[in-house]
């Protein structure tokens, strides 16, 4: 500001400015005002500052409430330019005043001023704008009102102006640009540009008074209006808060919201490149598949809220047991997927495929539960660059071995081999086989009927329905192979659905002399989870000249495990429909005789394996406990007339085997004229 005496210099250079000197501006031509930011109202002004506010006086003026529509924006100003006052700091701005609503653009130096009070008041001293440069002052006022934190530095980085919002945010005592770039590469670039003239946009951590923050910063070349020297603009604006934003979104994108660890998109995305990598450096890479055993159960019996910690204590297990590098994903529901790197043998990650098994064993606390569980793990590899396997493909063939181990009742744990793809391939084949059959009404599945026979009135007793399935080729598929595929794929309630319906209906068409046998029909363990069981037993029951007596329903000792209230209530309803039950393969699982009374079975059919196990004595004792229940029992698998002589001496008469007929197809069984044990001579 031109036209200064020499006292308004002298004032300027003084620390604070006491009330008492305002006799130095008295006389000045430009407008002084003394102002008090509190009490938003005038103190002192000088004749000029009078006119300026267009006062009729000085107590006119200060009777003025100015604080009565000021904006937030402005008291927020006000605010910051008092506690820079005690600092010794002044600002040269350009503000629109309304003197009795009348706008008038000035330019303006503030100031600290001590009152007698002791406070601190703000020392204004002003000029009118000249109106030619209006748009300069437009520009100038923007800049005092925007949110965006506008500064400029010299080419030694220090800070030559900065915009009132840069002023609240940045400490003044950080006037150089290192001191608030925390990103040293990002601090680089910017003082890079300002010898080469770069421009850019970045995103970086800067100190703020209100700590660390995330600024997007947009730095453009410039120039020094009071020195014409080259100067770098930046403008920055804080979006802290967005980026936290981003960041959560992100998180909750590539982590399960349960357990923490990575999720399946994580880890299909970053996959590839953590292989290649891996292999570049002469590591070979592991995928590991965990798949805990009944887990289920644990969610039906204990609640979910107990299963949910179960998964977090498992996840906290697997971080312990892998890599700090791994890549550790929930896949979903209780399978988990581990990609690691290694340079030891393959022998070494199965060895810690185990050791977490074992771990998993032991029980966890959770809540007031102690709960230990099994998991199944299957392992594929990739141990050269040469032999380079994607990730679908790893995933696959430790699928494959995943599925292998839960098979397996002797290692949880096991590594993928060639021949697992051989029995997948087979297993999809025999799977496409028997769901083309269900979805044909049958065609390719028929029934084949193993007789039993009593030696002691040596006459068929018995039949035991048994399903067969022919594939497209016109070969055979054994039982051993697509019934344990029935089960796992869900089509077991379907096939043996069928299974029920064609015994009956071969059952009525039978001879009369066969009618009188037992016909028995394998249910599974799932069948009896499903409704439909009854319900087809209770349609089957309607059938014209159909007598439930004759049909015995057999189930395995697996099925008789689970105990279940509702389960022992769905036998006592098929028994009261006239349906006899039988405990089949007994002796192939627990054997757990003393429950035999908690169910309603009539018949209990001897395991072959119980017959051949320490020379019979196994199976001598069962049948002796089985006649005290006063149930029948029946051996199977008899292959050898010693074996049946010796059934015989201990007392079991009722036997079941190829050594007395193969399984009969109908059209077999009905050149059977009678039920005289010799008819089946020509079948053996």
């Amino acid at each position: 500001m031109g036209g200064h005496n020499r006292e308004l210099e002298e004032a300027y250079q003084s620390d604070l400015v006491q009330e008492s000197e305002t006799d130095l501006f008295a006389d000045s031509i430009f407008p002084v005002w003394i102002f008090d930011v509190d009490g938003s109202c005038v103190h002192w002004a000088n004749p000029a500052a009078l006119a300026l506010w267009n006062a009729i006086s000085l107590d006119e003026l200060r009777s003025r409430d100015m604080g009565a529509d000021m904006s937030a924006t402005v008291r927020a100003r006000l605010d910051h330019y008092r506690s820079e006052f005690a600092r010794g700091h002044l600002f040269d701005e350009v503000w629109t005043i309304y003197p009795n609503g009348v706008p008038k653009a000035i330019l303006c130096r503030f100031r600290g001023c001590r009152l007698k009070t002791g406070g601190i008041a703000m020392l204004c001293e002003a000029q009118l704008a000249p109106e030619e440069e209006s748009q300069v002052l437009r520009g100038s006022q923007a800049l005092l009102y925007t949110g965006a934190m506008v500064t400029m530095y010299d080419q030694e980085g220090h800070c030559i102006y900065a915009n009132p919002a840069a002023l609240r945010a940045f400490s003044t005592d950080r006037e150089y640009l290192s001191d608030r770039i925390c990103d040293k590469g990002i601090l680089k670039l910017l003082c890079a540009g300002l010898k080469s003239g770069q421009e850019g946009h970045y995103v970086s951590q800067v100190v703020t008074e209100s700590g660390t923050r995330i600024h997007e910063i947009e730095a453009r070349n410039s120039f020094d209006v009071a020195t014409g020297k080259k100067s770098l603009l930046l403008t920055e604006i804080d979006i802290s808060e967005k980026e936290q934003a981003k960041k959560e979104v992100e998180y909750l994108a590539n982590h399960d919201f349960l357990t923490g660890l990575y999720n399946r998109h994580f880890l299909g995305a970053n996959a590839e490149t953590f292989i290649v990598q891996a292999l570049e450096q002469n590591h070979s890479v592991f995928v590991c598949l965990l798949d805990l055993d009944r887990f289920k159960l644990v969610n039906d019996s204990l609640g979910h809220k107990v299963g949910d910690q179960l998964l977090k204590e498992v996840s906290n297990k697997l971080n312990e047991a892998f890599p700090t590098d791994s890549i550790i994903a929930r896949f979903g529901g209780d399978e988990f997927c581990m990609l690691l790197r290694s340079a030891r043998p393959i022998t070494d990650i199965t060895r810690m495929c185990r050791k977490l098994a074992t771990a998993l064993k032991q029980p966890l606390g959770i809540g007031r539960q102690a709960i230990g569980i099994d998991a199944s793990i299957g392992v594929s590899y990739n141990l050269s660059k040469e032999d380079f396997i994607d990730f679908d493909e790893l995933v696959s063939k430790a699928d494959l071995a995943l599925y292998s181990a839960k098979r397996s009742d002797v290692d949880t744990v096991q590594i993928f081999r060639n021949r697992l793809f051989i029995q997948r391939q087979r297993f999809l084949k025999v799977e496409e086989e028997l769901s083309n059959a269900l979805m044909n009404a049958g065609q390719g599945l028929s029934l084949s009927f193993q007789p039993v026979v009593c030696l002691l009135t040596r006459k068929i007793v018995g039949l035991e329905a048994l399903a067969r399935l022919r594939g497209s080729d016109g070969r055979d598929i054994p039982p051993s192979e697509f019934i344990p595929i029935a089960e796992s794929t869900g089509m077991i309630n379907e096939l043996g659905g069928w299974v029920l319906e064609h015994a009956v209906e071969s059952q009525l068409k039978m001879t009369k002399a066969l009618q009188e046998c037992k016909l028995s029909v394998n249910v599974s363990p799932t069948q009896f989870r499903s409704i439909s069981l009854l319900r087809q037993l209770r349609n089957l029951k309607q059938r014209p000249g159909f007598d439930t007596a004759k049909l015995e329903i057999e189930l395995t000792e697996t099925a008789l495990r689970s105990g279940e209230s509702h389960f022992i209530k769905m036998l006592q309803e098929i028994v009261e429909m006239g349906y006899p039950l039988a405990i089949d393969d007994f002796g192939s699982a627990y054997s757990n005789i003393a429950r035999l009374n908690g169910y309603p079975v009539k018949t209990i059919k001897i395991d072959r394996s119980m017959i051949t196990h320490s020379d019979g004595k196994l199976a001598a004792g069962a049948i002796d406990i089985v006649k005290a229940l006063n149930l029948s029992v029946v051996a199977e698998g008899i292959e050898t007339q010693e074996q049946s002589d010796w059934l015989v001496s201990k007392g079991c008469t009722d036997h079941q085997g190829f050594l007395y007929s193969k399984a009969l197809s109908f059209a077999e069984l009905m050149q059977i004229s009678d039920r005289d044990i010799t008819s089946l001579e020509k079948f053996k």
